[in-house]
């Protein structure tokens, strides 16, 4: 199987991320309070076609990488039975999302540093 026989299209689900209300669920031990969800929200709004673009790309690359590399936890993405991949896959997606919008340049940074690296994203 390749990368781009996958049950699922990662720019396209990073799109979807970006359309979706950010609800702060996925944030984990962050705990974030209901001010910081709503800043986030509210950069999510503000988010350029730029960015869109450049968050759709780093991710796509991210999975890419987790694919070639075989990381556990994206393997366990693709052969999970039914929509529970995809739906992990969301969680991850919806987590970088908010690292996004917390700090564009530190993600960008770590992204491309892990892709330059090939080691885990």
């Amino acid at each position: 199987m390749s990368y781009q026989d996958l049950p699922f299209v990662i720019h396209i689900m990073a799109d979807t991320i970006l359309q979706r209300p950010y609800s702060g669920k996925e944030a984990g031990e962050l705990k974030l309070s209901s001010a910081e969800i709503s800043e986030l929200e509210k950069r999510r709004l503000n988010l350029t076609e730029e960015q869109k673009y450049e968050f759709r790309r780093l991710c796509d690359a991210r999975c890419k990488l987790a694919f070639d590399l075989k990381f556990s936890w994206f393997m366990k993405c693709v052969k999970a039975k039914g929509n529970l991949g995809r739906n992990k896959l969301f969680v991850f997606l919806t987590h970088w999302m908010a690292a996004y919008l917390l700090n564009p340049e530190a993600f960008r940074l770590k992204s491309e540093a892990a892709l330059e690296g090939k080691r885990n994203v």
